[in-house]
């Protein structure tokens, strides 16, 4: 069995039980809300942004103890190979966000005045 399979297959499995199922938009009272507005639970980005962070940081952790855990023999092989698919998702995730923030950045630095 191919490993990277095993691990794209445990992160996508991850990813699947955090997002609410997709569907049709029937009307705009339902449809989302627009970037830049808040909902009607009050958040904006930066509170998003900042929980967002958080669950980050918190998925690195977990990786990072259950990998700690597996060299203890405290953890099955399973549950640490599926923590470290996680935490390598989430890093490439904020990576990939952190490129694109700086892009942007050098953007508006480079438009004229």
């Amino acid at each position: 069995m191919d490993l990277s399979l095993t691990r794209a297959l445990a992160g996508y499995a991850a990813v699947q039980k955090n997002t609410p199922p997709l569907g049709p938009v029937a009307d705009k009272a339902t449809a989302p809300a627009a970037i830049g507005s808040t909902n009607g639970d009050g958040k904006d980005f930066s509170t998003v942004f900042r929980e967002l962070a958080g669950e980050a940081l918190e998925t690195m952790r977990t990786g990072e103890a259950k990998s700690l855990a597996g060299v203890a023999s405290e953890a099955d092989v399973q549950s640490v190979v599926e923590a470290l698919a996680a935490a390598e998702m989430t890093m490439r995730t904020v990576v990939a966000v952190r490129d694109k923030v700086v892009e942007a950045y050098h953007d508006i630095l480079r438009m004229p005045i």
